[in-house]
């Protein structure tokens, strides 16, 4: 047999290593000739390790954990210590494979295992950081709508105060005509006793013609003052209505942003953390029994290299050596756990406070329309 004839398996070599052991305890081995195929592979050690009434190696699952493969070697190296003589080529070539298998296929997959962990709790602590990306993001929308209907407000505000100084100057023409009405007198009504082409009758037309005259064009100059005034205030009245309105719009657009951009990133800090927490927990765990895979690993290692260089004078001592060898497991085993940006006060608080100034009606679709965040109380 040759290392190309068949293709084995750990708990396959571990298996043929007992075989070779106890020949006349197990059945016997199926010979492999050229490329392996589905009958020529090493039998299950179940199938090669019998039962008998001699002592053997019971070997039930193989494919247990790296601490049961390692105790299974150290009781497979016992039996060699007690046979006492060198390893025969069949043996020899068992423990090179046992080696190699071990060095270039469970080391590596271990390590592999390792690093997609490391990815996992990398890309959930990414997720977490995104979060606060997303964030800016909202926080410079929420800050354009912010300033618009700031500038809508700051402008609502200079309509009201415009709209006072109209109505003042609308109330002044009203008294400015009030007044003029007060204080007009006709020179007299009462006709001279008289009446005919008389110089009393001359001189009483021309003192009332005077007066009216010099009053209806007076009264037509009050009448329209007023009326200028009052449509003044009309229409300063309707453009601070359509104003208000503007910015109440504007307000309710900022608000449902606001609301929409602080739940966002609640829930999205709420939901990354937990599962990266979980994420994290698992992630010790596994690196914690994949670090005591590795001591038993490099036990397994140090018992074949001991058989590997057989002195059967030093054989006893080699393997207490390798029993009793404190392993320091490797940095690439350690889990590096990732740094998380605290939650971010500064950029919720930054996104301002609407409170209660207008009364938004967030079931409305109108106000709700331009927000991506959809409908909050």
């Amino acid at each position: 047999m040759t290392p190309s004839s068949c293709r084995m398996s750990l708990s396959a070599l571990l298996a043929a290593w007992a075989f070779v052991l106890h020949p006349a305890c197990a059945a016997p081995m199926p010979q492999c000739d050229g490329d392996a195929s589905p009958g020529c592979a090493i039998p299950k050690a179940q199938v090669l390790l019998q039962n008998s009434r001699q002592k053997t190696l019971q070997v039930h699952a193989l494919s247990g954990s790296l601490a049961e493969q390692s105790a299974l070697v150290q009781e497979l190296v016992d039996e060699v210590v007690k046979q006492g003589r060198n390893l025969s080529n069949v043996q020899r070539e068992i423990v090179e494979r046992l080696n190699a298998t071990f060095f270039n296929e469970t080391l590596p997959q271990l390590q592999e295992r390792h690093q997609n962990d490391q990815r996992l709790l990398d890309v959930h602590a990414s997720s977490i950081r995104q979060c606060d990306a997303d964030l800016a993001t909202a926080q410079s929308s929420v800050a354009g709508v912010s300033g618009e209907q700031s500038a809508l407000k700051a402008s609502h505000s200079r309509c009201e105060a415009e709209k006072t100084n109209v109505t003042s100057e609308k109330e002044a023409k009203q008294a400015s005509l009030t007044a003029f009405l007060s204080a007009a007198a006709a020179p007299s009504n009462v006709m001279p006793a008289q009446r005919g082409p008389t110089p009393e009758m001359d001189a009483f037309l021309a003192s009332n013609l005077e007066f009216y005259a010099s009053f209806k064009t007076s009264f037509a100059a009050e009448k329209a003052a007023l009326t200028a005034a009052a449509a003044s205030l009309s229409n300063k009245t309707v453009e601070c209505s359509e104003g208000k309105v503007s910015f109440d719009a504007k307000f309710c657009e900022w608000k449902i942003e606001v609301q929409g951009a602080t739940a966002t990133y609640s829930t999205c800090r709420s939901e990354g953390a937990t599962l990266y927490q979980a994420t994290l927990n698992t992630a010790r765990s596994n690196a914690g029994g994949r670090k005591a895979d590795y001591g038993a690993l490099m036990k397994v290692q140090c018992f074949l290299k001991v058989l590997l260089a057989w002195d059967s004078a030093m054989a006893t001592s080699k393997l207490e050596e390798c029993s009793n060898e404190a392993v320091t497991n490797p940095s690439s085993l350690d889990l590096t756990e990732p740094s998380l940006p605290a939650y971010n006060e500064t950029s919720i608080s930054s996104l301002g406070s609407p409170g209660s100034e207008v009364q938004c009606e967030t079931s409305n679709n109108a106000a709700t329309s331009a927000s991506i965040y959809g409908t909050y109380g």
